[in-house]
């Protein structure tokens, strides 16, 4: 297993080299424990699995996709145990302060 910062690498990305050439699309992908997300949560069942787009734009750089992760807790009505899967839709366009 590689260290904390081997699984960050996974989602940087050179925006320096996207913000020259409006149009240009990066994918980033990567599945990590979410102990290199720095997200400590006994609920974690498996790694967060990160499928996300980076286009340039002539405003900045839009990132879309998802990020998704498996939990598993006991109900606090009932206390039968709970396996689920939850999914978060990210779109965001980030640019330069003006």
């Amino acid at each position: 297993m590689g260290s904390i910062d081997d699984g960050r690498r996974a989602l940087r990305v050179n925006t320096v080299e996207l913000r020259r050439a409006p149009g240009l699309v990066r994918e980033v992908s990567a599945s990590l424990p979410g102990a290199h997300l720095d997200v400590a949560d006994d609920r974690l069942h498996g790694p967060v699995e990160v499928g996300l787009q980076v286009v340039s734009t002539v405003d900045g750089l839009v990132v879309a996709g998802d990020v998704s992760v498996s939990w598993a807790d006991s109900c606090r009505r009932c206390l039968a145990d709970m396996v689920r899967s939850d999914r978060l839709e990210v779109d965001e366009l980030y640019q330069e302060e003006v």
